[in-house]
């Protein structure tokens, strides 16, 4: 995309420049636009608005340009244009990237000064003889063609070195805004967890507003012109310097880099120079240079200084300071990298995965964040002892069990905070002896410990392994940070199977509950009828024999029935692998299909829903079959299930005796309750249509 010259530099920069050239050197400037509009001028502007008509034939003042002038920098063509072989200009096109924004006009100026004469014989060929005319040729400057083209190129490389840095800051912001845009989709799911994330968000709001304060600051500073500027000679000794910013002109003039910086750096700076000076081309570097034992980046511009026969005498550069954008993109890169790695751990959470898996995510991104070869989470189990639960890289750990007492995971779970030992490079020994009888893997160098904590209640500690190098502060912190969020899965993962567990029990208890009512009852019922039955045979009662046998057949019937009903209580296999419409059919032919019922299920739009909604529909349904088999002495069971886009609905329908709903909710009918809360819970409707002798249909409307 190409950008406008107005968009890089702001005209009150630009008319600061173009003023404070003509107040030092006298020499009329001005900016034109690709269209030739000029966006501004020095001095003499009037000047400049005859000298630009230059289509105009009717117009006497008619520049003409030379095309046998040859002079060029860094591939820009220089150009020379004159009046009269007397009076001259020179332009020079700005260029970002590969297209040119505007022209730089440097004159009207003389190279020999003029007697009056000629002052006289040019306001006479431009049409204009008066006092005003004739003083302002009076005014214009003499200089020579060289020094000329050589305040141009001056000229020329401060404005570009302001239009590229107006170009970065707009790359620079596109990136901040694209930064912020991927800041916005994260998705958190944990109360905590979220307090986390946006605790980081806000920090990182914060940097941003530095960046923006640091932007601004340059912005007026600019109005100065921020940029040092300076001339070496070939002996890459500095004979002019402007903003030299950290040190006074007198300290840097008639020296060399070698009398200023370190060894170090005046080497590498001596290199880069005389790499310039020996190829004649412009050169654009980064360059680290230490000034009293601060570091600054400079963004410099180096480009070959000519004399008058085209021979190099030496160079120019514009260094612009661009250490606090460095240190603001490095933090960017830094903060960026802790989101990506809570954003990983967050997604672990909600795609519902194990404990395996979340655990693995937490070792490898821990390495990621740190630089680690390896790492491991140790977990403390009921007796209190640390056992590794996950580890990802740095095989030779094999530290399975630890004793929080005498261990360096176990010191970190006691103080609560974080355990480095280091045994990098040479022997370190433990001159104090605490950490003396403490198990350590051989072959691992260096191990840091970060305890795992949930509401400042410690569940074990995360271990990285074989980090080169010392830890840092950052490192902490950052490892820290992350540590936090991935002790809130780990616990919620537990308590997520702690919770499964618990419901477990409870089935089983309500399942034995339930055959200790129902099936032993009518067991025991079998035993004394079949007890009755034998005593019968014995006396030769055969009236009573009969009845009792009967009796035997319809209770171990009942529990029969009642056998099946439990078996069914439980979700069968088949709805989480078939779906609803399937289980229903396969729970009436397997109970309500053997006692003589008619049964039918119709489904209509089939789809599959959501394994809990699923089993509560399933639930309802079963809850209303039971009670038709116990109390509607029906011949007759449909179900029909509808799913709408907006909603699914169920029906069971009987044709029994049917019975009177508001008695039956005085009574506490245990069925209807039952239905009732569940559909309550899935946020539903019930409507029951009955009345004695009438059957019954239950109709329950579940939202999506």
């Amino acid at each position: 995309m190409k950008h406008q010259f107005t968009d890089l530099i702001p005209l009150s920069d630009l008319k600061a420049i173009l003023d404070s050239f003509f107040s030092t050197n006298g020499i009329p400037s001005e900016i034109v636009n690709e269209e030739g509009l000029s966006l501004f001028g020095s001095a003499l502007h009037d000047m400049f608005t005859i000298s630009r008509k230059n289509d105009d034939s009717s117009n006497r003042w008619y520049w003409i340009e030379e095309e046998g002038f040859q002079s060029q920098s860094a591939n820009l063509p220089i150009k020379r244009f004159s009046y009269s072989c007397k009076l001259f200009k020179y332009t020079i096109n700005i260029r970002v990237g590969n297209d040119d924004i505007a022209t730089l006009i440097l004159g009207p100026l003389f190279h020999i000064t003029p007697g009056e004469e000629v002052f006289a014989q040019l306001a006479q060929d431009c049409g204009v003889m008066n006092a005003n005319c004739l003083e302002n040729f009076h005014t214009l400057p003499v200089i020579s063609e060289e020094q000329t083209k050589n305040y141009l190129l001056l000229l020329a490389q401060i404005i570009q070195q302001l239009a590229e840095k107006g170009f970065n800051e707009l790359l620079l912001r596109k990136a901040l805004t694209k930064a912020q845009a991927h800041q916005k989709k994260l998705e958190i799911s944990q109360n905590k967890l979220r307090a986390s994330i946006e605790k980081r968000t806000e920090e990182l709001e914060q940097v941003n507003a530095a960046l923006q304060e640091s932007e601004q600051r340059f912005r007026v500073a600019l109005v100065d012109t921020p940029i040092m500027i300076f001339i070496q000679d070939l002996d890459l000794r500095y004979t002019w310097v402007y903003n030299a910013q950290y040190f006074s002109e007198k300290m840097i003039v008639g020296k060399t880099d070698a009398e200023l910086f370190s060894p170090e750096v005046a080497i590498r700076l001596t290199t880069l120079k005389n790499r310039v000076i020996a190829v004649g081309l412009l050169t654009r570097e980064e360059v680290e240079i230490s000034v009293g034992g601060q570091v600054f980046i400079y963004d410099m511009t180096l480009d070959p200084l000519y004399d008058a026969s085209g021979a190099v005498i030496g160079l120019t550069c514009a260094a612009a300071d661009i250490t606090k954008q460095k240190q603001i993109e490095d933090q960017l890169r830094r903060t960026l990298t802790e989101i990506e790695g809570l954003q990983k751990i967050s997604q672990g959470l909600l795609q519902k995965t194990g404990l395996d898996d979340v655990l693995e995510i937490v070792c490898v991104e821990a390495m990621h964040l740190t630089g680690a070869g390896g790492s491991a989470v140790l977990l403390l189990d009921k007796e209190g002892a640390l056992r590794l639960t996950h580890r990802a890289g740095s095989p030779e750990y094999d530290l399975d069990c630890l004793s929080v007492e005498g261990s360096f995971a176990g010191r970190a779970i006691q103080t609560g905070s974080h355990v480095w030992v280091n045994r990098q490079g040479s022997d370190q020994s433990d001159e104090s002896g605490q950490w003396q009888g403490f198990p350590w893997t051989p072959g691992l160098q260096s191990m840091l410990s970060v305890p795992l904590k949930v509401d400042e209640q410690v569940i074990g500690v995360l271990n990285i392994l074989d980090k080169h190098g010392e830890i840092t502060e950052e490192d902490i912190r950052i490892i820290s940070l992350f540590a936090d969020q991935a002790s809130i899965i780990i616990e919620h993962i537990r308590l997520q199977r702690q919770s499964e567990q618990v419901a477990i029990l409870e089935e089983r208890q309500n399942l034995a509950r339930e055959l200790h009512d129902s099936v032993t009852q009518a067991l025991y019922s079998v035993t004394l009828y079949a007890d009755a039955a034998r005593m019968a045979f014995t006396a030769k009662k055969w009236h009573a024999l009969e009845q009792n046998l009967q009796e035997v057949r319809k209770m171990a019937r009942e529990a029969m029935y009642d056998m099946r009903l439990l078996v069914f209580e439980l979700r069968p296999l088949m709805l989480e692998k078939d779906g609803l419409a399937v289980a229903l059919r396969s729970r009436l032919s397997a109970v309500e299909g053997r006692t003589g019922l008619k049964t039918e299920v119709l489904v209509e739009g089939e789809r599959r829903l959501p394994i809990e909604i699923e089993e509560e529909i399933y639930q309802i349904a079963q809850e209303g079959l039971n009670n038709v088999i116990k109390h509607a002495k029906a011949s007759e069971i449909r179900i029909f299930i509808k799913y709408t886009t907006e909603n699914v609905t169920l029906e069971v329908i009987d044709d029994g005796i049917g019975f009177d709903p508001q008695k039956e909710q005085t009574n506490g009918g245990v069925g209807l309750i039952g239905i009732g809360e569940r559909v309550k819970k899935l946020g539903g409707s019930l409507k029951i249509e009955t009345a004695s002798g009438n059957g019954t249909r239950i109709i329950v409307t579940i939202p999506n």
